[in-house]
């Protein structure tokens, strides 16, 4: 597995409209889930509007304790999100916020550390 990306495709859980600190998801989680990757226009839900909208997702892990040196080569959309690592922010991208006034996208591409 040395040098080859680990493939985050498939179901996430989602809480929709909302945005919310990982150690609030479980408050809030409805059971809802999305596959990702996907297309953000084609996302349903009474938080978007068009397609501007919020949600917070999340995919959990189980890594081995021999190989944990790993890293996420996040290739934006043009969108604004934060990456959490057990509950810790490791990077973003943009301005996340509930208005959408206040949200400033961005399409960089970034690596972080996992």
């Amino acid at each position: 597995m040395s040098g080859q990306p680990l493939n985050l495709s498939g179901e996430w859980e989602v809480v929709w409209g909302k945005l919310i600190g990982p150690t609030e998801f479980d408050a809030h989680y409805q059971g809802d889930l999305v596959t990702m990757p996907g297309r953000w226009t084609t996302a349903q839900s009474s938080g978007f509007k068009g397609p501007y909208g919020v949600a917070t997702y999340r995919a959990r892990l189980e890594l081995p304790s021999y190989n944990r040196d790993l890293s996420f080569h996040m290739v934006s959309p043009n969108a604004a999100w934060r990456l959490y690592v057990d509950d810790v922010l490791v990077g973003g991208n943009g301005v996340v916020s509930n208005n959408l006034n206040e949200i400033n996208p961005n399409y960089t591409s970034r690596i972080f550390p996992a």
